[in-house]
């Protein structure tokens, strides 16, 4: 038997009520998706900065 779970609460519901927030222009989504991506990268250098230097401490 397989179930399957559907939300209730839409998307356009949850950021701020606008009918229209989920059509987003292509260019509009791009750059909001280069910004996440920065965001992650930038977060993830700085966790792997101090990571690498307690790993090379004690490696060495």
């Amino acid at each position: 038997m397989v179930i399957t779970m559907k939300a209730t609460v839409p998307f356009a519901s949850m950021s701020g009520g606008s009918p229209n927030a989920d059509a987003l222009p292509p260019l509009k989504t791009k750059l909001r998706l280069s910004k996440s991506i920065k965001i992650v990268v930038a977060v993830a250098l700085t966790v792997a900065a101090p990571v690498g230097l307690i790993l090379l401490i004690l490696i060495s």
